[in-house]
């Protein structure tokens, strides 16, 4: 293949005239100029100008070949001052893979001020519980709760994640409350698909247990609506309960133990070299989320 800078470099000695200018215009030493030039031609076997002491004239092959590489170099320039106006003002498609239950989260928030910063950038969001590999699906970023499988990916950590044994008050009228974590084995559960045995942190020690499971569900808003239904017992993210707690719809239980925190983390391919688009939803969402 042929290198780019020569034609540049032929393209500079045609215009200007003489080596010597487009050596002037290229910074660069006329004899490099020269010897460029030279093995352009023994790598296309075609001389392209004719020299002489006094002037230099193109072939009609070099007339030929000048005009293709000043139409190559022309739409190389477009397409640089293209790529640094999209660096000045992002625009494209930015992909974003979520997993269910985050319509309670700031993401909506984060979108909706993004869009506004930038309105030239459409967002496509794709909500699935699947592990996604972002690379190979083409998404820019994924949303991810829990623990992280993919060591490859860059993670920036934008909240801890509080989960809570909670149930609706027409639940606990009928079954009773619980107290402690042995007794939820009395008790029927609303339980996450992906967290089957639910773990407890006590004043003497973790307890680990495995409820008995009524409905089994991958999505933490159907859990959240069926326990406010009075389905059974169930935990929550934080993320999905303020309001229902803030309204009555849902109580917390066994306040005198913890659960085994989680952690929400944007992820992405790689720091280097982002795109501006990718890159400004990144630092506004570690923004809105540091609020």
């Amino acid at each position: 293949m042929i290198p780019y800078n020569h034609m540049a470099i032929f393209a500079a000695v045609v215009s200007n005239g003489s080596f010597t200018a487009a050596a002037e215009q290229l910074g660069m030493p006329k004899s490099t100029v020269s010897l460029k030039l030279s093995q352009l031609e023994k790598e296309l076997g075609v001389r392209l100008l004719q020299r002489s002491t006094r002037q230099l004239s193109l072939t009609e092959e070099g007339q030929r070949f000048y005009e293709q590489c000043r139409d190559l170099l022309i739409n190389a320039d477009t397409a640089i001052d293209t790529l640094k106006g999209l660096q000045a003002e992002p625009s494209g498609t930015l992909r974003i893979s979520l997993p269910f239950g985050m319509s309670n989260s700031l993401l909506p928030l984060i979108m909706t001020r993004y869009q506004a910063l930038y309105p030239k950038v459409k967002i496509e969001v794709s909500s699935s519980n699947d592990w996604i590999d972002i690379i190979k699906e083409g998404f820019d970023l994924a949303l991810r709760a829990g623990p992280l499988r993919d060591s490859a990916l860059v993670a920036r950590e934008l909240c801890p994640l509080h989960r809570y044994l909670v149930a609706s008050p027409s639940y606990l009228e009928r079954r009773g409350t619980p107290t402690r974590p042995q007794e939820l084995s009395q008790h029927t559960s609303i339980v996450s698909s992906y967290t089957p045995q639910w773990e407890f942190i006590g004043a003497k020690g973790n307890y680990k247990i495995k409820p008995l499971q009524a409905i089994v569900c991958n999505d933490q808003d159907v859990i959240r609506e069926l326990l406010i239904e009075g389905a059974g017992i169930g935990i929550v993210t934080d993320i999905n309960l303020k309001s229902a707690i803030n309204s009555g719809e849902l109580t917390p239980l066994l306040s005198n133990y913890e659960m085994v925190g989680r952690s929400l983390h944007l992820v992405y391919p790689s720091r280097e070299l982002l795109s501006p688009h990718v890159k400004q939803f990144i630092e506004l969402a570690v923004e809105t989320y540091s609020e």
